[in-house]
């Protein structure tokens, strides 16, 4: 497009998404956001050691994922993905596994101290 003045904001916005994800490295971007990851986990653990051991318990359920959701889910990711966005799969593939970790990880955790508090208040 040779004015870009000339597209609507929908398309704008669009196209510049699209030249985002063709032209950035995601491998840079995964190495930051695990950077920003890292310092997050970091004051999650020096506010409550509670949350710690649920972070741990995320990490764990976070390793055991990635290996099966690589091995079989990548590829048929890739298979229905646009050639020039593959390099992003991998990447996509390790967030997404962390954030259903971090999720599962604090729902266990919730049980685990709904079931604590019962034991404690029946025992009042």
């Amino acid at each position: 497009v040779e004015d870009v003045k000339q597209l609507d904001e929908k398309q704008l916005i669009l196209r510049k998404v699209n030249l985002v994800i063709v032209k950035v490295n995601p491998e840079k971007v995964e190495h930051a956001v695990g950077c920003i990851y890292k310092v997050w986990l970091c004051v999650m653990a020096v506010l409550a050691n509670k949350f710690a051991r649920t972070v741990a318990l995320a990490a764990s359920i976070n390793v055991f994922m990635t290996k099966p959701l690589q091995k079989y889910g990548v590829p048929a990711v890739q298979k229905a993905v646009p050639d020039k966005y593959d390099k992003w799969i991998p990447t996509l593939g390790k967030w997404l596994t962390k954030s259903i970790a971090i999720s599962v990880a604090y729902y266990i955790q919730a049980v685990m101290s709904a079931f604590a508090s019962s034991l404690i208040g029946s025992l009042m």
